[in-house]
Parts: structure tokens; C-alpha cells; sequence
């Protein structure tokens, strides 16, 4: 209609305003952070000794992860740094010193957004708060990093591949801090004190054991082969599966 009144060009000028305004006013309605959580409950799936999990439980306030939603663009990333920076005033920010943005559910990340991320991020600083991310994109990565939100030299410590894997890095970071100890904690040996109980016993034990290192991806054994080996995993996340009649990955 606005092309038959208006003219070809002034109808697709007006077409694309209105699109643009549509798409403003659309995602302006959907609250960006599906969900809060803390450290203190939300756990990885790594397996802890009864000691860590207390020591987690007391000092999980540090951690606190925001899940995504939609499309991020000037509008909603403004909306998540007036969040963030009224959730600073609170009590429960008090302790806070790892905050992971969680992007599962994240459509995209618009460039208009950067500078909105870059002003939380430096915020962030000023309270010694470190900002990460989980399940981005090569594409939103890229961004961010070009953006001053990413160090590029310490992109391991501030981008993860999922959720999962930022849990298990900051509660490590956690119970370093928790522990204040120069030397890395031996998890094996507090797992045992639980079941044996005598560190003579745990010291005699561990004489039969083998520190081996496993790389990312690598086999530990298959499904049908003979069990010769006992696994105890002192660091890091073994992934379980299984093929399914169909041969899908479960």
C-alpha cells in the first residue's frame, strides 16, 4: 500500500523502518536472562569428596551464572548491564568473584551489543569480578574478543565449551583459594581418608597406583573390553557413552 501511494523506494524505506521497529519492539519483550544461579547449589558434574562439597556449599556465593536468551542487541544487552549492575548493590553479590554468561540458548550476538558487554565488563573489574562465557560461537567469540571483552592471550580462562566445564574451573578456583595451599590438592588421597580412614593404610595404597595424564578426546577403554584397570580421577571430567540399537550417541 505505501508503495502505491508513496513510490517504490519511499514503500521499501518505510518497509524497512517498520521492520526494524518491529524487531526492536519483539525482542524487547523477552527477558534476556531465562536464569539465575549460584555456585552454592548449581554444581558441575564433577565428583567431589565430602570435604570439597562442604567447602562448596560454604563458599559457592562466589559464582554466579546468568543463562541467555534470544537474539542480543543494543536493547537487551543494555538491559542485562542495568541488571547486573543493580544485582551489585545486593547482598547476594556481596561474595561474588566469577561471573559465567551462559549463551546455550543465545540466537546470535549483534556488534551493537559489544559496547554495552565492554561497560559491564569494565564494571566488573572495579569490583575484581571476572566475566566469562559458555557455548559461544566462533562468530560471537570473535566479537567479544574484538570488542576488549575476551583478553585474546587468556581466552582458556574466560571462554568455556559449556556450562559444565566453567562450573568445574571456578569451583577448583574455589577450593584454591578455600585451601590456600602453594602445591596441587591431591584429590585421590581425600577420597580415601573418607573410605580408609588411616593414612598409613591410604600411603600403603597408594604405592599401587599410577599417575597417568589423558589429553582431551582420548580413549580410556571401550565397551566389551576386559576390565583390567581401576580409574581414579584426580582431575578434569571422563564422558561416559554408549551406541544405541540405531547407532546414536547416548
Amino acid at each position: 500500500l505505501c508503495i502505491i501511494q508513496l513510490g517504490f523506494l519511499k514503500g521499501i524505506g518505510i518497509g524497512l523502518i517498520a521492520a526494524v521497529f518491529f524487531f526492536c519492539f519483539r525482542y524487547s519483550q523477552i527477558t534476556v536472562i531465562k536464569q539465575e544461579l549460584f555456585g552454592t547449589y548449581h554444581r558441575s558434574s564433577r565428583e567431589r569428596s565430602g570435604e570439597e562439597n562442604a567447602c562448596l556449599e560454604e563458599n559457592g556465593d562466589q559464582l554466579y551464572i546468568a543463562r541467555l536468551q534470544g537474539f542480543i542487541f543494543f536493547g537487551s544487552a543494555n538491559k542485562i548491564l542495568t541488571h547486573i549492575q543493580s544485582m551489585m548493590e545486593t547482598q547476594q553479590f556481596a561474595n561474588i568473584k566469577y561471573l559465567l554468561f551462559d549463551f546455550t540458548l543465545v540466537n546470535g550476538l549483534d556488534s551493537s551489543s559489544i559496547l554495552s558487554i565492554k561497560k559491564l565488563e569494565t564494571l566488573l573489574n572495579t569490583k575484581n569480578i571476572q566475566l566469562t562465557f559458555s557455548n559461544l560461537t566462533d562468530d560471537d567469540k570473535d566479537k567479544l574478543i574484538e570488542g576488549g571483552c575476551i583478553p585474546a592471550d587468556k581466552e582458556n580462562t574466560f571462554v568455556f565449551e559449556d556450562r559444565d566445564h566453567g562450573l568445574e574451573y571456578f569451583e577448583d578456583q574455589i577450593l584454591d583459594d578455600y585451601y590456600n595451599t602453594a602445591e596441587k590438592r591431591d584429590a585421590v588421597s581425600s577420597w580415601l581418608d573418607e573410605i580408609l580412614g588411616d593414612t598409613a593404610s591410604i600411603e600403603v595404597f597408594k604405592e599401587y597406583l599410577t599417575t597417568v595424564e589423558i589429553k582431551k578426546g582420548e580413549v580410556l577403554f571401550h565397551n566389551g573390553e576386559k576390565g583390567d584397570k581401576l580409574f581414579f580421577i584426580d582431575s578434569g571430567l571422563v564422558k561416559i557413552t554408549l551406541k544405541s540399537a540405531r547407532g546414536r550417541e547416548i
